[in-house]
């Protein structure tokens, strides 16, 4: 089938059912690439009835609005003729993100058949995934920020899909509603269809003829999951009417009958989800899925997709065999002896490649032996097999190493070059020095790897949002308003790969570009193996010695080794022959070739290039005219920096200034800017002739290492001048102009750059300009102009959520303003915007001291205000609830701060009054916070949480807990994702202090994925403090440790109150262990610091923990 359907092609037809036809399809889209669809026709005899027609529209415009990693993405909505037919008759028609996989109903089918269910983590992953996509849905508002109520309306086996790569998605959004107008007008249905199909699963307050609400798809995702975990559908009657019944009445065996061993969370959970009463289900699809989370961690056993792939692995070829059970948690682990060989371990030789799948067969054909590249048609067939395992979707990760100047660079580009005439395969190859603007180590590297795959990530349909905004982090981090946790980079970055191999072949060669750190490599593997049915084939480029930490890359399960050896004799002298272009080479000569060079190619090549110059051997017509054998043997061979420093001498002088410009550049620059600069494409081919330019017009790695220094400085100025000049951003402008010492310019350049970037909102980008602005000012610059530059960036700083800043700069800045009596007028303001910055960092030290010289400086009373405010606020994110009520002390009588600052201060002394057990006065604080009438969502969102922390000081748990979890929902409602986390850490440490850890579990996993998604690294840790505490109290293999290491993370820091919950917890550890003499340890560590932050519940937990480690002693 290759019918033209409007501005797609459909390649086979995927089935048919009530409301239409689907279709496998292509779509060509941007970056040069075709993305596979489904296509959804509606019927013909649908499109004329007005009713359903009209519900299909207005539902599907609703579902493309959706965006989210667990639901079906739909690009598009149109109306086409009728593929296939002649009349002209047009249907409608919906483009859907394809997924490679099967449903849910064919999964079940085929175990039933088997006699066998899902095994529970399995069942309770699949049912949590959809809750999370639901959730997206429910709370999708229109333009008027009102909530749209969508609802699926058939949350169903049939429509949720698995991916082989263990994905799982609810499609359907838009079609269920259509479907049942269809469905009620035909009465030529009977009623057994109805029931037995789209009707079956519907809540009962719908069979009542009620639209029903979100709580109505949780109904039905309640009875998917009973049938995963039972094979039975709960309501399932002898007849449609007596189904209709017992979905009425809500009766159904219950779990704990049917699987006792299931009885507790599990049966609780979908008791609740059951119920006829919709005000006794779970209120929305968050809590389902936080108590799926919970019940995993209840039974101690815990599954990923990476599971769920390999129950699904049997399946593929439509096979019954059986499919493997999921081991419990401790060996779901990533480095599972499963699923992982260690370097050591693994074989030396692999399997024959199997045969490529039929489109990604030119992927490979006609990679062999090529007598033009010496000496390694070996290693090129070594390369093919790993290409042909990667088109099967079996990703593969080949080390190439070897020392320097052994080939590997040359060996590259000989098979990037045959690849590149191949439509199936998408070679990229990321380089070091990955450009200016990028961060280093794993960011820095897979941001470049981001920018070569996909420049816009949000073009790539299928893509979810929040891997959209982390990957859009790394391409352009000058523009990021975060960074991205390591671990959400590496499942982003796996996702990419999925989505962009399913119609290519990736081969991605990563040229000595990834981090060797034991950390970030770490991070690497877990992206290489997150990804193991993608069509992607790694190179790992790598030279010199590799201590163990870079080792750990190199651990995966297939993983092989690629190490280039020199050059045997025959194709060594054919290397010869070569670089000096001759046909005949004597045998004296290649004696002395193969014994100064042994062998290594890029020592031939120099060797070569180097005699040729010195005029020791002369060629001619393609034969040697004369040579000195003497002068042979005596003759050294050259270093590689030696070798190209030959080669730039060479250079003429266009072509030399076209390589310093593109070296200087440390970015790729665009064609007009090339011609801007005067770089001609005639200079960059003889560039790359001399091997001194890339295929794509990047520099060789070595390259500025040997051009730069060798600069005159005279012209490396006018070079930076000329870059300068075309550049593209006032950002590359302003490094440019420092680079060429233009002092009385760079400043400026950068305060242009760092005032536009605000001017746009983007804080990360300003604070970056704002930090080179000030770290370039000269001394003698105004102290004005020094002060507008410090407070821009404390606005910058306090707008991005904090950041790093160069050791010493802060302090050197503020002492200009003490060295002169003219500096007086601007010291207070200095000083403040000096704290505001360092208390935004780890340094609250200095911040602490910012603040008070403000005070001692402040002459008015807003000066004082602002500075208590500032101050206070730092106090109470340290835990020093006694600091924050010395400062608020101090408030002036006459201050009059705005309405929204003066709320924070009522907020802020209302937690400080209640850490130090006063709840009376803290209540009324709040109490004055709420007459403010600040009813917004931040506004109402703090009182909660503050009127949490109120009830937690004095052991109100209950009370705490219920606003806690009103501050969830509120901050959900509102889309306040640091609310939404704080709020659900609160949930979690709430639940912990009651011994719910299952629940408290579940609210703290939410948490952290909130904060890994957007960043917020100081609430993910305090999060992985109480997930680690959890995971000790099960004995999960190193969670003892990471509880260790991040309680010395929170008090290395200076973080007190996460230092504080963690010496509380492993207190209760080690007391869980029966070691009393550790847990009085920590117990007195939590006493010591208890007292001087004042804070009274730890300081009673301490008093309490002592006591009991004397009596179990």
């Amino acid at each position: 089938m290759n019918v033209t359907f409007g501005r797609y092609k459909l390649l086979s037809r995927l089935g048919e059912g009530s409301m239409g036809e689907v279709f496998r399809a292509k779509s060509y889209g941007v970056a040069g690439f075709a993305k596979v669809v489904a296509i959804k026709c509606l019927r013909t005899e649908l499109v004329v009835r007005p009713e359903v027609a009209a519900a299909f529209v207005d539902e599907a415009r609703i579902a493309m609005r959706l965006s989210h990693a667990n639901v079906v993405q739909v690009f598009d909505l149109g109306k086409l003729p009728i593929p296939g037919s002649d009349t002209g008759e047009e249907t409608y028609y919906l483009a859907m993100e394809y997924v490679a996989g099967l449903d849910l109903a064919a999964l079940l089918t085929q175990l039933r058949r088997e006699g066998r269910t899902l095994p529970p983590p399995l069942a309770l992953f699949i049912a949590a995934e959809i809750a999370k996509g639901l959730d997206h849905a429910h709370r999708q508002k229109g333009d008027d920020g009102a909530l749209l109520g969508l609802v699926h309306r058939d949350v169903a086996p049939r429509n949720i899909l698995l991916s082989w790569d263990g994905e799982v998605k609810l499609t359907d959004f838009g079609v269920a509603r259509a479907r049942r107008v269809a469905l009620a007008q035909n009465a030529e249905e009977t009623w057994d269809r109805k029931l037995g199909g789209a009707f079956a699963r519907l809540a009962p307050e719908q069979l009542l003829g009620e639209v029903g609400d979100g709580r109505a798809d949780l109904f039905a995702l309640g009875t998917v999951l009973y049938e995963c975990l039972t094979g039975l559908d709960p309501f399932s009657g002898p007849n449609p009417f007596e189904t209709l019944r017992r979905i009425r009445e809500g009766d159904y065996l219950r779990l704990e009958k049917v699987l006792p061993e299931l009885s507790g969370e599990i049966a609780d959970l979908l008791g609740k989800t059951l119920d006829r009463e919709p005000l006794l289900r779970p209120a929305d699809a968050a809590r389902f899925h936080e108590a799926c989370l919970s019940a995993l961690y209840a039974r101690g056993d815990f599954a990923n997709l990476e599971d769920l792939a390999r129950f699904l692995e049997p399946y593929r070829a439509g096979g019954n065999g059986a499919a493997p059970s999921v081991p419990t948690r401790p060996s779901v682990a990533a480095s599972s002896p499963a699923t992982r060989q260690t370097a050591s371990t693994r074989p030396s030789s692999l399997p024959p490649p199997p045969a490529p799948a039929a489109e990604f067969a030119g992927a490979v054909s006609e990679i062999g032996p090529d007598e033009a590249f010496v000496g390694r048609n070996g290693e090129l067939q070594r390369l093919a097999e790993q290409l042909a395992f990667s088109a099967q979707r079996r990703s593969r990760v080949l080390f190439l190493e070897g020392p320097t100047g052994i080939g590997k660079t040359a060996l590259l580009e000989h098979f990037f070059e045959t690849l590149r005439s191949r439509e199936s395969v998408v070679p990229i190859w990321i380089k070091p020095n990955f450009s200016a603007t990028t961060t280093e180590g794993l960011p820095g590297a897979i941001g470049a790897a981001v920018r070569a795959i996909l420049p816009h990530p949000s073009e790539l349909p299928g893509l979810a949002p929040d891997d959209v905004r982390i990957l859009a982090a790394l391409t352009t981090p000058e523009d990021a308003e975060f960074v991205p946790d390591t671990e959400v980079i590496a499942g982003a970055f796996a996702r990419l790969l999925a989505r962009r191999s399913e119609d290519h072949v990736l081969v991605l060669a990563w040229d000595e570009s990834l981090p060797d750190d034991g950390e970030d490599a770490a991070v690497f593997a877990e992206a290489f193996a997150a990804a193991p049915r993608a069509r992607v084939l790694h190179v790992v480029v790598r030279g010199g010695d590799y201590g163990e930490d870079a080792r750990i890359l190199s651990v995966g399960p297939c993983v092989s080794e690629l190490t280039l050896s020199p050059l045997d004799d025959a194709s060594a002298a054919a290397l010869a022959m070569g670089s000096l272009g001759v046909r005949l080479l004597g045998p004296a000569i290649c004696e002395q070739f193969l014994a100064r060079t042994a062998g290594v190619p890029g020592a031939i090549v120099a060797f070569a290039e180097a005699l040729v110059a010195a005029r020791v051997i002369g060629v001619a017509e393609g034969a040697v005219v004369h040579a000195d054998t003497a002068a042979i043997a005596a003759f050294d061979v050259p270093s590689v920096d030696a070798s190209l420093r030959a080669r730039l001498a060479r250079l003429a002088d266009d072509d030399f200034r076209a390589l310093a410009l593109l070296v200087l550049a440390r970015e790729p620059l665009a064609r007009e800017i090339r011609d801007l600069l005067g770089i001609s494409v005639e200079s960059e081919r003889r560039l790359t002739e001399a091997r001194l330019l890339f295929a794509d017009g990047e520099a060789i790695s070595p390259l500025a290492a040997v051009l730069v220094p060798a600069l005159a400085p005279a012209i490396a100025q006018s070079l930076h001048d000329a870059l300068a000049s075309a550049a593209p951003s006032p950002a590359a402008r302003a490094a440019h102009l420092e680079a060429a010492g233009r002092s009385s310019e760079v400043c400026a350049a950068y305060d242009a750059a760092a005032e536009e970037a605000l001017a746009a909102g983007k804080f990360a980008r300003a604070k970056q300009s704002f930090l080179r602005a000030l770290e370039t000012t000269p001394d003698e610059a105004p102290l004005e102009t020094v002060l507008v530059r410090l407070e821009g960036l404390a606005t910058a700083f306090r707008a991005a959520r904090g950041g790093t800043i160069p050791s010493g700069l802060l302090s050197r800045v503020v002492s200009r303003f003490s060295a002169t009596p003219l500096a007086e007028a601007f010291r207070w303001r200095a000083h403040l915007a000096a704290g505001i910055v360092a208390s935004r960092t780890p340094d609250h030290a200095f911040a602490r001291t910012c603040f008070e010289e403000a005070l001692a400086l402040a002459t008015s009373s807003d000066e004082r205000t602002n500075t208590i405010v500032h101050a206070a606020a730092l106090a109470e994110s340290r835990g020093d609830f006694r600091a924050v009520l010395t400062y608020l002390a101090d408030l002036p009588s006459t201050a009059s701060p705005e309405a929204t600052v003066l709320h924070d201060t009522l907020l802020t002394r209302a937690r400080a009054h209640a850490a130090l057990g006063d709840r009376d006065e803290a209540l009324l604080r709040l109490v004055e916070a709420e007459r403010l009438g600040l009813n917004a969502g931040l506004p109402v969102c703090e009182r909660l949480k503050t009127l949490s922390i109120i009830h937690y000081f004095v052991r109100e748990l209950d009370a705490a807990l219920a606003a806690a979890e009103q501050g969830v929902e509120r901050a959900r409602t509102e889309g306040l994702l640091y609310e939404e986390a704080i709020a659900l850490h609160n949930v979690g440490d709430l639940l912990v202090r009651k011994g719910d850890h299952a629940r408290a579990y579940g609210a703290l996993r939410q948490s952290l994925a909130l904060c890994r998604e957007a960043g917020f690294s100081r609430l993910r840790d305090h999060n992985a403090l109480f997930l680690s505490y959890l995971d000790a109290e099960r004995f999960v293999t190193g969670a003892d440790l990471r509880l260790a290491r991040t309680l010395g993370l929170a008090q290395s820091k200076g973080y007190d109150w996460d230092a504080l919950s963690g010496l509380w917890l492993s207190g209760r550890l080690q007391e869980s262990r029966k070691r009393p003499e550790k847990a009085r340890v920590y117990y007195e560590a939590l006493a010591s610091l208890a007292d001087r932050t004042g804070q009274q519940v730890f300081a009673e937990d301490a008093a309490a923990g002592i006591a009991r480690t004397y009596l179990e002693s």
